[in-house]
């Protein structure tokens, strides 16, 4: 999936499905614009960065990133290679089964 397409589908995804009016309310982009986004026409960088910047300020700061550096910081190597390996393989797996869909 491309970033542009995965940078609206996380910001729709985290506001709730918000319609294309409250959108370009929050984002400054033109409902013109953003149907068009969404039906495939190439976003500019700076809608893509407005985008990200909702998105990251929606989502909880970085939970799993805090988790991986506490975890590599306590655990034995050996544990924290089983740990990376159970998360290649729940990623690769994820990454299957959305091929799928």
């Amino acid at each position: 999936m491309d970033l542009q397409r995965r940078a609206l589908e996380d910001y729709q995804e985290l506001h709730g499905r918000p319609t294309l009016q409250w959108m370009s309310r929050d984002t400054g982009i033109s409902v013109g614009r953003l149907h068009r986004l969404r039906h495939g026409l190439v976003m500019k960088m700076s809608e893509y960065q407005v985008l990200r910047e909702r998105i990251d300020r929606k989502r909880p700061p970085r939970r799993l990133t805090r988790v991986v550096m506490e975890i590599e910081g306590s655990f034995p190597a050996r544990e924290i290679d089983e740990i990376h390996r159970l998360l290649e393989r729940r990623l690769k797996l994820f990454s299957l089964t959305r091929r799928r869909t």
